[in-house]
Parts: C-alpha cells; structure tokens; sequence
C-alpha cells in the first residue's frame, strides 16, 4: 500500500501503473537527507528528496519525504508500505 502526496491510497499495481503511464513522470531527483533504521527482518527508510517532473499536465518541483517500509521475503527485501509527503 502507498500513499502518495495528494492522501490518496494506491495499491501496488495502481502505484507503479501511474509511473508506467506516465501520469508521474520525474526528470530530476536529487536526495538531500536519508535515515535507515534497522528492526528484525524489517528496514524503515525515511528520504527527503528535491524533485522536478509532471503529474499529469502539472509541473511540480518540490521537496518530499519518503517513508519505505522494507520487509525481508524469502531473502528478499520488498517494500511492503510507503508514504508521501509534502516538505514545505
């Protein structure tokens, strides 16, 4: 499950559909601060980025935060969560 920016919730397939299609569209994304914090099994990533692109026929360029909850799945890490927010 995600949620993006504007509250909405996606599943996964919705998620990267709008990638695919792009609806969301990113021309230039640079990281500007990244916390990891470890738990049995589990990582959480919260990253602030500066980004530029197109939602839709929109630009945006913004600061957002990004929260990533990462699970390990058979020897895999997968994100099983995430979430979007606004830096203002």
């Amino acid at each position: 499950m995600f949620v993006n920016h504007f509250g909405q919730m996606l599943n996964k397939e919705a998620n990267l559909e709008a990638h695919r299609s792009g609806v969301l569209h990113f021309t230039d994304i640079q990281v500007l601060d990244q916390k990891v914090i470890l738990l049995d099994g589990t990582a959480v990533t919260v990253t602030r980025v500066s980004l530029r692109g197109t939602v839709g026929n929109e630009p945006i360029e913004d600061e957002m935060c990004y929260t990533r909850v990462w699970h390990d799945m058979d020897g895999a890490l997968k994100i099983i969560s995430g979430h979007c927010s606004l830096v203002k």
